[in-house]
């Protein structure tokens, strides 16, 4: 910090010298003493201040029950499901999910293998490996077996009861993958209001299917009584945030309903194809990732093939 020597009359310089020739003088002075240069310690100050600032916000963002009291903002990720994947491994997915899926699925990165077991040998092989993993307590298996529940069985029954026995306590314990599964089928037992709790809770944590579906949820007045359609394309943005490939796709469906002006129910069917190819793209990618894995609401059947998509169509 620089500091200018001020007399106490009129305001004036008590150094005749120019303030350039002083400011300058300073400066090597103070250089010389501890050998470090004035850019690097205005630097380490800017440094020390951002850092500052930070962890002010962090530890309000903790009073508030966003933010953990000992997490540091700037290090922080919004989104914990996040991974890297590489692009053998994508293939891979990829070919295995539209042999074996009929809708996405969230797979996180530390549990990419145990879709071996669905390659070497099929669903049932699959879901026993879940089943196991979910006994020792693993609350991304539990939630998957809980999604599975939720879809449509052969004779299209959803079994929601299933679904709160696997992901309950595990979203009770602040997994945001079970708080999300639990949320839905709350949703299908008629328990509305603490669906739209739970699936608020799942949303704060950042996980990008929550921060999606939490719109819907708005969208359609679960848990709100009634429906806001602003509110709802407000609470969009944080899925966009996140990075949610079927955010776009959906703020057009909200133009397209009218309930947002004429002029943009225009632009939501003019955009509403780049938003589907968008969200295509992604899927096919990366089927398996939390930015493409959202609730299919109309689904009508299981959500895993008895035997690959290919082989069905070579028997006659």
């Amino acid at each position: 910090m620089q500091v200018f020597e001020k007399s106490w009359w009129k305001g004036r310089d008590s150094n005749p010298r120019p303030r350039h020739y002083e400011l300058r003088s300073r400066r090597v002075a103070h250089a010389n003493q501890d050998g470090t240069k004035p850019e690097a310690q205005a630097r380490s100050f800017a440094c020390g201040v951002w850092r500052s600032q930070l962890d002010l916000i962090a530890q309000k963002l903790a009073q508030c029950n966003l933010l953990s009291a000992n997490t540091p903002l700037d290090s922080a990720s919004a989104v914990p499901c996040h991974g890297r994947t590489s692009v053998t491994q994508m293939r891979s997915s990829s070919r295995l999910w539209a042999a074996y899926f009929n809708g996405p699925l969230y797979v996180p990165e530390e549990g990419r293998d145990v879709l071996q077991f669905l390659e070497s040998g099929g669903p049932s092989r699959f879901t026993d490996e879940l089943k196991r993993l979910s006994t020792l307590g693993s609350p991304w298996a539990s939630a998957i077996l809980g999604y599975i529940a939720l879809m449509p069985g052969p004779e299209r029954t959803r079994d929601t009861d299933r679904a709160i026995e696997l992901c309950k306590g595990h979203a009770h314990g602040g997994d945001s993958y079970a708080q999300f599964v639990l949320a839905w089928a709350l949703i299908y037992h008629g328990e509305t209001n603490l669906a739209y709790e739970t699936m608020k809770k799942a949303m704060l944590t950042g996980f990008p299917p929550a921060t999606l579906d939490f719109a819907v949820f708005i969208w359609h007045g679960w848990g709100t009584q009634e429906r806001y359609p602003r509110l709802a394309l407000r609470a969009l943005r944080r899925a966009d945030q996140t990075g949610h490939k079927a955010a776009f796709e959906w703020r057009c469906f909200f133009y397209k309903s009218g309930q947002l002006g004429i002029a943009r129910r225009l632009i939501g069917y003019v955009l509403a194809p780049i938003g589907r190819l968008r969200y295509i793209l992604a899927l096919s990618r990366d089927p398996f990732s939390c930015r493409v894995f959202k609730f299919q609401i109309g689904t009508t059947g299981p959500l895993l093939r008895q035997q690959p998509a290919g082989r069905a169509r070579e028997t006659p």
